[in-house]
């Protein structure tokens, strides 16, 4: 009586070192690979098809699995009872192992863009079709298994103050095959918008012909709001700053003033009195008067050294000349004042037709030439400084040049370098910018650009009345 399959296949294997049985072949299957390869060979056994094909993890020789390709046909009798196996293996272990290598990068990749918030898609230019990552389609305000749509429908999701950046970016990709790395807003259909960041990159087919746009989209609102809330704060201190500056500076003047009017008028009443009283005790002579009169001397000398402190105190508070006959004397009154003191030659450049009438710009220049001066004097080792003042395009430019050491990168960025914040500051407050070069051995240049109010008023204006009503 001829055997079952299920007895061919439980059958002792011979004492060899690899039987030729089915049940050789079953105690060699991976515990896990077990019931599946059984079931499916004794189908095919019992009347399924004639060939067969499945992967399979059997026992090596050393103990470890590898797995096995087979492939194999049931050969029949006329009856259809099946009576031989013919077929093949093929070790795939390392196209296995190459193929687990390959899921688990992929896991790793589909976790990375989850944590930060990427997705990725994938655009078919010869049928106009977009295919994209769930992730995508939530960035989009799609559901999560919404995978496939059309550029135009995409477009219609994008903010239409950014639609141009897309078509731009897709110029960009399919005529001038680039990279491309845009930021847009996203709509939903609730009115709740996203910022999204997309790199993309082209493929063409073996004519140059673009067929294929892959990207990935990430999710920036969060670095985008963060952005906008920065920005705010800074505007909000650098307004602060600016009403800060201007209190200062009406402080300082209203201090400057106090101190030359009401000090000044005093020790001048006091220096009278005294050269009244000196006076007197000289014409009287007599010998006792003699010390008196010493003493009133030194007195009067004391009250003109102190007159000229309180000036020279009033002056660097707040230059009188700066108020009462504008910036360009107040910067040749400070050139010659440095020179004088320092006694580095301090020469200016042609005024080059200014018209400086705003206090808040005149003052800003007259400190930045004030804190380039004093560096100079205390850093630059310098022997001549040049000071070159214009206006131009509606703004102006300022340069202080010296011939000293040069000043290094490393004290332009030092965070105790507070003049250069100063001065940086300053131009920034008014819209302006200021720059520190410094070259070893050859000096260092300090340029500032500040806008006039009036000039950037008239062009605002001008451009105002070339706009269509």
């Amino acid at each position: 009586m001829a055997s079952t399959v299920e007895e061919i296949m439980t059958r002792e294997p011979r004492t060899v070192e690899i039987g030729d049985s089915l049940a050789e072949w079953v105690s060699r299957l991976h515990p896990d690979d077990h019931d599946r390869m059984v079931a499916h060979v004794a189908s095919h056994v019992r009347g399924g098809s004639s060939t067969y094909e499945a992967e399979q993890r059997l026992r090596h020789k050393d103990g470890t699995y590898r797995w096995i390709l087979s492939r194999g046909s049931v050969l029949r009798s006329p009856d259809g009872t099946a009576y031989r196996m013919l077929g093949v293996n093929v070790d795939i272990d390392e196209r296995k192992a190459a193929e687990e290598r390959v899921r688990m990068n992929e896991e790793r990749l589909r976790l990375a863009l989850s944590i930060a918030r990427m997705g990725t898609w994938e655009w078919d230019l010869v049928h106009n079709q977009l295919s994209w990552s769930g992730a995508v389609a939530e960035m989009f305000g799609y559901g999560p298994k919404s995978t496939v749509g059309t550029y135009e429908g995409v477009m219609s999701r994008v903010h239409r103050d950014d639609r141009h950046l897309l078509n731009a970016a897709v110029v960009a990709m399919t005529e001038r095959h680039e990279d491309v790395d845009v930021e847009f807003r996203a709509l939903w259909p609730d009115g709740t918008q996203r910022w999204l960041a997309s790199r993309a990159r082209t493929f063409t087919d073996e004519r140059g012909v673009p067929v294929r746009v892959v990207g990935v989209n990430c999710d920036i609102t969060e670095r985008k709001q963060a952005e906008i809330d920065l920005r705010e704060s800074q505007r909000r201190l650098r307004g602060l700053s600016a009403r800060l500056q201007r209190a200062l500076e009406d402080e300082r003047t209203r201090i400057a003033r106090e101190i030359h009017d009401g000090f000044g008028q005093a020790l001048t009443a006091l220096k009278i009195d005294l050269s009244w009283l000196r006076s007197r005790l000289d014409r009287s002579r007599p010998a006792s008067h003699r010390e008196l009169s010493a003493r009133t001397k030194a007195m009067t000398t004391l009250v003109d050294e102190t007159i000229q402190a309180v000036r020279q105190t009033a002056t660097e508070l707040r230059p009188v000349v700066l108020d009462d006959l504008g910036l360009l004397a107040a910067i040749e009154w400070q050139a010659r004042e440095f020179e004088e003191r320092t006694g580095i030659r301090c020469e200016l450049g042609p005024p080059g037709g200014i018209e400086c009438a705003d206090r808040d710009v005149a003052t800003a220049v007259f400190r930045i030439v004030q804190e380039a001066l004093t560096n100079v004097a205390r850093h630059a080792g310098a022997t001549r400084v040049r000071i070159a003042l214009r206006e131009h395009g509606g703004a102006l430019a300022l340069e202080v040049a010296d011939d000293g050491r040069g000043i290094t990168e490393t004290e332009r960025s030092a965070p105790s370098s507070l003049g250069l914040v100063g001065m940086r500051e300053r131009a920034r407050l008014l819209g302006g910018a200021l720059r520190v070069i410094g070259v070893a051995g050859r000096g260092t240049k300090v340029i500032a650009r500040i806008p006039l109010p009036a000039a950037a008023s008239r062009q605002r204006r001008a451009e105002g009345s070339r706009c269509p009503a």
